[in-house]
């Protein structure tokens, strides 16, 4: 149920992530990414997303799919923008952006009632 894959210098990810379908908690923290694959999006069960320290300079609108997700860390990216799709995830508590360099927010953010913590 869960996968972590932190400090490992790993470029890219194989869409095949998707195949473990029972995925809880995924944790690439600390490697070389420059974006994630299409698939991680279509992890229905997927509670908790660790990705920051990377290098990742875009998030897709399809982010909305992750309708589970509890905690998302995306600090210390290279993120401008976040998705408006962003606001869709009702089920997010704590969402780390830190270390980003955030132009602002989308609309849509004061969607997210269940926001517990955010940095």
């Amino acid at each position: 149920e869960e996968v972590w894959f932190d400090d490992n210098h790993i470029k890219s990810l194989s869409p095949e992530i998707a195949l473990l379908t029972h995925l809880k908690r995924l944790s690439i923290y600390k490697n070389e990414l420059t974006l994630l694959p299409d698939t991680v999006f279509y992890m229905k069960g997927l509670k908790r997303l660790n990705v920051s320290a990377n290098c990742i300079t875009f998030l897709p609108e399809i982010i909305g799919n992750l309708k589970s997700i509890e905690v998302l860390d995306i600090n210390h990216n290279q993120l401008k923008t976040l998705p408006s799709a962003i606001g869709t995830l009702k089920n997010l508590q704590f969402l780390y952006l830190a270390g980003n360099g955030l132009e602002g927010l989308p609309e849509s953010f004061q969607n997210l009632k269940n926001l517990l913590y955010l940095n």
